[in-house]
């Protein structure tokens, strides 16, 4: 037995002492080392598989262990410290020396068996890359019934009709564009349809009839909108038929990169819309009615709008060939990198984009022109790929705007009524983005229409309001969602002197049908006490005609400052749930205590960081209830508990293995072997925080314990 910074280091694969006490220690199916020796026995003997030898085998695998016999536990590392286990102790117990040509223990005499290979451990078929092509040009009525009947996903085929199978291989066909986008629609008006589907690029786009059918209604703005020329907005929609694997396959790297609000959605769509409505005396109804929309799973709302500002007018014009050049110049863009500058070719032009890192500081700078590339024509720099213009989008609600950053921290239902898609969508996002570094957890929609597949599950008053943000146009929300506790009527932006027009707080029962004035109609009364100081700043602004950016910086510094005083008492106490350097064991992270935290902010609360005073005790107690401390709880406790795990292995590499495994058995160092691996393959996926010299060690590690072993487990364990 080795100790290290009290880590102990035994062959212990028994349950702890602690887990006997408590009744958790179970005993897990693993076949992963039988599975291999099962296919190298095939292989040599070059014979098919015996199902009534496999039935022997099985037997004697499965009976009951002798007196002393070890098992794992499955939800405790800290009883295993050298990663030994007992699971597959006592399965190598009676398929090892089968393996060797002794007789099986417990009991068996039979001659060897081959062992049965699970499910898990068969190799997969060969897997071929497949084809996709852009579509032709159909038909209204033929483009919104091309999807099979049903919610199930349509599947894409490859070239030789075979189903495909969800990844795509990067040199395959679009695999690039997927990096970016799902699909691009183009919604067209129909006199007999209404709003119908025309064009899908690429054309095996993996959208159901369902999905379709809110893309063409959320691609036109309600009739109260009464939007003419050019417009645009965005919209949000749940994926339906279940969760479908991205075409593309950098999801995890990505992800574990940017911003945990700027991950890749896995459940829903974002669809970036650019719609004409002109005087057209050809068409039948007077008006020529077209949106194009750009359906992705990225939140990149500023570099989407950018995009379509230089495509939707030149496919207008020229139709279908224009759409197809610059699909295909996307599929030339590289893959979306955290924390890398990127030259994005675009009809002729380059935008220069940075995806933000989740390591960068608040308020970076914005990207730079490379100065070591010579560039032509001269890049469109985009100063971020997502953020809104803040101070635009709150100018009617700049004197609450402290209210409704509590609404958002504490996941209340809240009604947004726009007089156009595009206020009500980018109000919406802008009211998503303003708790920023803390990732929203709730549902919300930035454009919302009674042909919405939800809206009976959102409009219905038999159960209490969902956790959501609804952007809508139509008054006739105002009725259906009465009951709803927070509803922001907005009006179009009328300047009264040099601050715009306020809206005012307004009680509930004073909501009219569709004759509603602006105001933000609430009982809800606010923890903290309003910043006037901030009013000041943003009027004096105003009447030195300062830039807009420099407003909306002074804004979100305001709302970032505000989240960080909020969230660094809980970052505090969280820290100090983790064990002891001397004791790092993983899953060994205390639980957290809601009372101990209150009581911990006497002397360490958000006054020492924020000079806003008000309830911040009841604001934390409100918290608690809510998505977001939900949401934030699991991935710090995620994190630390990976944290912890990478920190066991680092004490690991630290230990003499060639000590350790002198007096151990066989089955002990497989395990080991096994184990290693396993955590290997988890730190090169970036799921263990860990240094490439800690893998090297752990190669290391695994090669000496194969070494130590007889030529056959050997030959089983690096078949190669």
């Amino acid at each position: 037995m080795i100790r290290n910074q009290d880590v102990t280091f035994s062959a212990s694969s028994r349950v702890t002492q602690e887990e006997k006490r408590n009744g958790s220690g179970t005993v897990r199916e693993c076949s992963t080392l039988s599975g291999l020796w099962w296919l190298v026995e095939r292989e040599a003997r070059n014979e098919k598989f015996d199902h009534k030898a496999d039935r022997q085998q099985k037997a004697a695998c499965t009976q009951p262990r002798p007196p002393g016999s070890s098992a794992a536990t499955t939800g405790s590392l800290a009883a295993q410290a050298l990663l030994v286990g007992g699971l597959r102790t006592s399965r190598l117990r009676c398929a090892l020396p089968a393996a060797r040509g002794a007789q099986p223990q417990h009991g068996s005499s039979g001659p060897r068996q081959p062992l049965e290979c699970s499910a898990a451990c068969r190799l997969p078929a060969p897997w071929q890359p497949p084809g996709r092509f852009l579509g032709n040009a159909l038909p209204a009525p033929a483009a919104a019934m091309e999807a099979p009947s049903g919610d199930e996903p349509r599947q894409a085929r490859d070239r030789l009709g075979a189903p495909f199978s969800g990844t795509r291989d990067p040199a395959a066909p679009w695999a690039r564009f997927s990096a970016w986008l799902e699909c691009v629609c183009v919604v067209t008006f129909d006199l007999e349809l209404g709003q119908a589907l025309e064009l899908v690029y690429p054309s095996d786009c993996r959208l159901t009839d369902k999905e379709k059918s809110s893309i063409c209604y959320l691609s036109f703005p309600d009739s109260h909108s009464g939007c003419l020329g050019d417009t645009q907005f965005s919209f949000r929609i749940r994926q339906c038929g279940g969760h479908r694997s991205p075409w593309h396959t950098n999801d995890k790297h990505y992800d574990s990169g940017v911003p945990m609000s700027l991950q890749r959605e896995p459940a829903h769509y974002f669809g970036y819309v650019y719609f004409r409505q002109v005087k057209d005396s050809s068409v039948k109804r007077g008006y020529f009615q077209k949106s194009l929309v750009l359906v992705s799973r990225l939140p990149f709302i500023r570099l989407f709008q950018a995009l379509l500002g230089l495509m939707a007018p030149e496919y207008f014009d020229k139709l279908a060939p224009c759409l197809e050049a610059v699909c295909n110049e996307i599929d030339q863009w590289p893959a979306p990198t955290p924390g890398q500058t990127l030259n994005l070719p675009i009809m002729g032009l380059v935008l220069q984009v940075r995806v933000p890192s989740r390591v960068d500081k608040p308020e970076s700078s914005p990207p730079k022109q490379c100065d070591h590339e010579n560039l032509l024509p001269a890049p469109v720099i985009l100063t971020s790929v997502h953020e809104l213009d803040l101070f635009r989008c709150f100018q009617p609600v700049l004197t609450h705007v402290q209210t409704l950053w509590e609404l958002m921290l504490l996941g209340e239902p809240l009604v947004v009524l726009a007089p156009s898609p595009a206020m009500s969508s980018e109000l919406v996002l802008a009211l998503t983005s303003c708790l920023q570094p803390l990732k929203f957890c709730c549902d919300y929609r930035p454009y919302f229409t009674i042909h919405d597949s939800e809206f009976k599950e959102f409009t219905t008053r038999t159960q209490a309001p969902p956790n959501v943000i609804l952007g809508v146009t139509n008054p006739f929300f105002i009725k259906t969602l009465q009951h709803w506790p927070h509803i922001l009527r907005v009006g179009e932006p009328k300047m009264s002197g040099d601050l715009p027009k306020q809206v005012k707080l307004k009680k509930p029962s004073r909501l009219k049908t569709l004759d509603t004035k602006p105001g933000l109609y609430t009982t809800y009364t606010a923890f903290l006490h309003r910043d006037k100081a901030l009013l000041k700043r943003l009027l004096k602004g105003l009447q030195k005609k300062r830039p807009s950016d420099v407003q909306t910086a002074l804004l979100r510094r305001h709302l970032l400052e505000l989240t960080q005083s909020f969230i660094i008492p809980l970052e505090h106490y969280m820290a100090s749930l983790m064990p002891l350097q001397k004791s790092i064991m993983p899953w060994k992270i205390r639980p957290f205590h809601q009372d101990d935290f209150l009581h911990s902010l006497e002397h360490a609360g958000p006054q020492l960081t924020c000079i806003l005073k008000g309830d911040w005790l009841g604001l934390y107690r409100r918290f608690f209830k809510s998505p977001h401390f939900d949401g934030w709880y699991r991935q710090r406790h995620k994190e630390m508990a990976q944290k912890l795990e990478a920190l066991h292995l680092e004490a690991i590499c630290e230990a003499n293995i060639e000590t350790w495994m002198r007096d151990k058995s066989e089955v002990e160092v497989v395990d080991l072997v096994l184990k290693l691996r396993e955590k290997l393959v988890r730190a090169q996926g970036h799921q263990l925080p860990v240094s490439e010299a800690t893998l090297q060690r752990v190669r290391l590690y695994i090669e000496k314990a194969i070494g130590s072993l007889p030529k056959d487990l050997q030959t089983v364990l690096c078949p190669c």
